[in-house]
């Protein structure tokens, strides 16, 4: 007994522990085997309760009393994962053994039991107090979990206990029944399901169906089941209008693909234009699922596809380098895809490869264009600012050695901590630190600190972790946001360049949980504003999460809060598009549909100036006037007009022709307002609408000035 073997898996089956003299002498001889670890980061009484080594587990079990408090939380791992391997075993004995003398709390130990915990055990510990409305970070509940993992014994216990868990959806509105098609893809569970009364055309929130998530995971079963039961859910498209047949040139599977395209009539017409609107080829999806025989397929039936680009100049080969695929990408290139291609982004395959933390894909790239290294992207970006954002250690590592500068900046002066923490990287963000110190009090070019994009980010971890490192948590951007500003958009208390807080940057990207800490531990931040009298709340409600935003008021925010410009919330909701925020606000405000701002532009302005149609249309329902005019006399045409909204343009000519032909106090046309926005954005796809619709090209302003001639007001 001189060493511990690194795997104690064949250990812990090993015959020789029947012997209670040699269990003694072990135990006294390796008095620290409660510490260490094998290669599967498991210790040898994880190994003993999945062997359901009740004798021995019972033993080491007794030793935790002599362990030194110190090493008490590093143990505590290996207690919990003993705890869920004698879940698997019907015996509940060691179980039981295990949580009262680790003192384990069961519900630390029922979520990570489902997968092949017995029916014995789950039941077992939901009787000794386990919350049988556990919700995972997802709001995956036990039902959902069991589905995913196609368990139906378990799926038909937790029914007969608690038949409301079949009703419950997680976040993104996924009912048991996606689960299924997402997870396990047992046919047997969701037709189970479907006795109790599902839903079969159930979409989550994005419109995804049972077909896509089983399509897209490539659950033969499940997507030949439902194509050949239920042929009607194979025409669903998801709001981004992705079809099922993109999810089986995802999943890779050419049966499912073949039997898609025959149920579907397909085969009509050229599946190229099978496309999301991103325009995403159906080989942009195989390579993104980084599948070489759907790949082969795909490029040898319609050779044309291999050129094609996405609504970012994206080719199906960036995709197959963020897959990580080596194969698939040498197969593209080898067909004629020149690997020197760039996306509108300027992205080379390596700031891909990059950014999903592909590690090999990256060395290849390097080692077969070795000058690909020092690409940047339009945002100055290098391939160790996307490393950085995808919070693999190890691809940042290599770059670093193959000779890349560390402090290289973005065109914004981000170094790579503050991409980092963007992301929400805390592993990577602590290497950062430690390895580059000075790093944490770099601020870019708005005065934003890494600690603002952390709150911007949502992590509360690397939010904390910067500032227990140092971080002033009052900084402000240079727009005076606080870290809440930017936690309900997203950022923390420094503020930027907008002097935004931390609070402004977390509600900016509508982060909750982030931005509930900042204001428990800093309160006064939920009352500072912006250099534009934005409070937080104001960033919550661009951002459109209404729980965010009522929690803010709840906390005291003034709901009837204006910027300097006026505007109040409703204002702000309408200008990034936000249908159901607004929705909540009319309903709960009425008044505020009626708010003008300093210029006194409605809300419904606001919404005309966004694209949401649907959102405009829902103002006017609600009694806006949609011929009101903001002080310059310009009508909802000349707004949609000016921000060169081609669809809402189309809408208010066709549902108010005689908008077309009105005028400002200046005597602007509606046409000249799309002129002036195609002359700053080179967008004439508006006026040359305006103009076959009948608009006198000829006209002129009170200045004479004819379209041409047009000058800034």
């Amino acid at each position: 007994m001189e060493s511990i073997p690194t795997d104690f898996s064949i250990v812990s089956e090993a015959n020789i522990w029947s012997s209670k003299q040699f269990r003694k002498e072990f135990l006294a001889e390796f008095k620290e085997i409660h510490f260490i670890a094998d290669k599967e980061n498991n210790s040898l009484l994880v190994h003993l309760a999945n062997a359901n080594n009740d004798e021995l587990v019972d033993e080491l079990l007794h030793e935790l009393d002599n362990i030194p408090e110190e090493k008490k939380k590093h143990v505590a791992q290996f207690l919990t994962k003993s705890a869920v391997a004698s879940c698997a075993h019907k015996d509940t004995y060691l179980i039981e053994k295990i949580c009262k003398n680790g003192h384990l709390d069961v519900n630390d130990i029922l979520p990570n039991s489902i997968q092949h915990g017995s029916v014995e055990a789950i039941e077992f510990l939901l009787e000794s107090g386990a919350d049988i409305n556990y919700r995972s970070k997802n709001g995956e509940n036990l039902l959902h979990t069991a589905c995913l993992h196609g368990r139906l014994d378990l799926v038909k216990f937790l029914y007969s206990k608690h038949p409301y868990l079949v009703n419950e959806s997680d976040c993104a509105d996924r009912s048991v029944g996606l689960s299924v098609a997402a997870g396990g893809g047992r046919v047997e569970i969701l037709e189970f399901l479907l006795t109790l009364g599902l839903n079969v055309m159930h979409t989550d929130h994005a419109g995804w169906s049972l077909p896509h998530y089983a399509c897209w995971n490539g659950n033969k079963a499940m997507a030949e089941h439902l194509g050949a039961k239920y042929s009607k859910l194979l025409y669903c498209v998801t709001k981004e209008g992705l079809s099922v047949l993109m999810c089986a040139a995802f999943g890779g599977s050419i049966n499912i693909f073949f039997k898609n395209v025959s149920i579907n009539g397909y085969d009509k017409w050229h599946p190229m234009y099978d496309t999301e609107n991103n325009q995403q080829t159906l080989l942009h999806m195989s390579c993104l699922g980084g599948g070489l025989v759907m790949t082969k397929h795909l490029v040898q039936t319609y050779p044309t596809m291999l050129h094609e680009v996405d609504n970012m100049k994206k080719k199906p080969a960036h995709y197959a380098a963020h897959s990580g695929n080596i194969a698939v990408l040498s197969y593209l290139i080898d067909c004629g895809t020149d690997p020197w291609c760039k996306t509108s982004e300027e992205e080379t395959l390596l700031h891909r490869a990059y950014l999903s933390g592909q590690l090999e894909m990256s060395k290849h790239l390097i080692q077969t264009y070795p000058t690909m290294f020092h690409e940047v992207d339009n945002m100055k970006r290098t391939p160790e600012h996307k490393a950085a954002y995808s919070g693999n250690i190890a691809v940042l590592s290599y770059l670093i050695d193959c000779g890349t500068d560390s402090w290289n900046k973005t065109s914004e002066e981000e170094p790579l901590l503050h991409i980092a923490c963007l992301s929400g990287q805390l592993e990577m963000s602590k290497h950062l630190v430690q390895t580059y110190s000075t790093m944490l009090h770099e601020v870019d070019n708005m005065k934003r600190t890494p600690a603002h994009k952390a709150a911007y980010s949502g992590n509360i971890a690397v939010l904390s972790y910067l500032i227990d490192c140092g971080t002033d948590p009052w900084s402000k951007t240079s727009e005076e946001e606080t870290f809440l500003h930017r936690a309900c958009l997203s950022d923390r208390w420094s503020k930027i360049s907008e002097e935004e807080t931390l609070l402004h940057i977390a509600c900016l990207s509508g982060q909750l949980e982030m931005s509930k800490n900042l204001v428990q531990t800093y309160p006064t931040m939920l009352h500072e504003v912006d250099n534009m009298k934005r409070t937080p709340a104001h960033y919550a409600a661009k951002s459109g999460n209404i729980a965010l935003l009522s929690y803010l008021i709840d906390c005291g925010t003034d709901p009837w809060s204006k910027t300097s410009e006026e505007n109040t919330l409703i204002h702000i909701a309408c200008l990034s598009g936000q249908l159901e925020m607004s929705k909540h606000l009319v309903q709960t405000y009425h008044r505020m549909l009626h708010e003008v701002d300093n210029r006194k532009r409605t809300p419904a302005q606001y919404a005309a100036h966004s694209s949401n149609i649907a959102l405009l249309s829902y103002l006017i329902d609600c009694g806006t006037d949609p011929w009101s005019k903001i002080s310059e006399e310009e009508t909802l045409l000349h707004i949609a007009c000016l921000s060169g909204q081609l669809e809402m343009s189309k809408h208010l000519v066709q549902t108010y022709p005689t908008m077309l032909n009105e005028v400002h106090n200046m005597k602007r046309t509606p046409t000249y307002c799309a002129a002036y926005r195609a002359a700053e954005s080179g967008n004439i796809a508006v006026l040359s609408y305006l103009i076959d619709c009948g608009t006198d090209p000829w006209s002129t302003t009170s200045e004479n000035e004819t379209l041409l001639q047009h000058k800034p007001s």
